[in-house]
């Protein structure tokens, strides 16, 4: 690594050296982030390197949950570092053998199936035991370098101009609040419309404990390596949501294309109100209603 990167991670334990800024530019094997603003590509037998324009924090989480949260599956991460010249952030971290669920889902066996739930059932039940820093938002503890509080990274808090509603918040009221304020602004030639979501969201989404929430769980985001171990990928939407969360954002991004939404009850607690508002919220965002 040279002077024409800030590196703000390096790890002792490399399996082979880094790779260079052209290998990673040349690197030909893809795979399809969830941001669009990203890109993510496997580097050699060890390796794969997320870079773009999004936030470290990512990295910095995963190197937290590998060791706060040892039972949870997660890639190692070797390297964090931003190229001075593109402000380019990068992550290189560990490459999974296996298959995303996305791919194998539907012809997985029922034992199968059950014994990935099972697995993640274990990690969720881990990470909700993580302590809560006392608020929702996003915020990781001094030795990962990111003690300041930040918005709570779901679109739902996003206008269409950029304007963050996001956070972070003392309570879920705030939170909610923040969700109709988001709907006024994207929705300001309708205005009723937010008003009445104004008196539902708080009749709905109880007050509770902030817990740390993967964010954008679905089947492209876990890798089931080939023998058998289940991994959890992708942590940039991570943060410290209500419990409700994950059940609720899981089951939108199942789209219902095939059962996996009928697992999900496996390792996820069942939240059929906030679930429904929430579906309708992010159906609003689109436009689809």
């Amino acid at each position: 690594m040279d002077d024409s990167c800030e590196v703000h991670f390096l790890s002792e334990h490399l399996p082979e050296p880094l790779p260079t800024l052209k290998a990673i530019e040349e690197a030909k094997e893809t795979f399809e982030p969830t941001v669009t603003s990203s890109k993510v590509t496997r580097i050699g037998e060890h390796y794969v390197v997320k870079r773009g324009r999004f936030d470290v924090m990512e990295g910095w989480t995963m190197l937290y949950l590998r060791k706060a949260a040892t039972d949870i599956a997660v890639p190692d991460v070797y390297a964090i570092f931003t190229e001075r010249a593109t402000k380019r952030n990068f992550i290189v971290m560990e490459y999974i053998q296996g298959t995303d669920l996305r791919a194998i889902w539907g012809g997985l066996e029922v034992s199968k199936k059950e014994d990935i739930t099972a697995q993640l059932a274990a990690y969720f039940a881990n990470m909700r035991a993580l302590p809560s820093p006392g608020f929702f938002g996003r915020a990781l503890p001094l030795e990962f370098d990111k003690l300041d509080k930040q918005p709570l990274p779901d679109f739902l808090f996003n206008t269409i101009e950029g304007v963050e509603f996001g956070g972070p918040f003392a309570t879920v009221r705030q939170l909610g609040q923040g969700l109709v304020e988001t709907m006024k602004a994207n929705r300001a030639s309708d205005p009723e419309r937010a008003n009445f979501y104004g008196r539902v969201v708080p009749k709905i989404l109880a007050e509770g404990t902030p817990v740390f929430t993967h964010g954008d769980l679905q089947l492209r985001n876990i890798v089931l390596r080939h023998d058998g171990k289940v991994f959890i990928v992708d942590w940039g939407l991570s943060g410290w949501f209500p419990s409700c969360w994950e059940y609720c954002y899981a089951i939108y991004a199942s789209s219902f294309q095939d059962d996996w939404h009928a697992w999900i009850p496996k390792f996820l607690p069942e939240s059929f109100p906030e679930c429904l508002l929430l579906l309708i919220l992010r159906d609003i965002y689109w436009g689809a209603l």
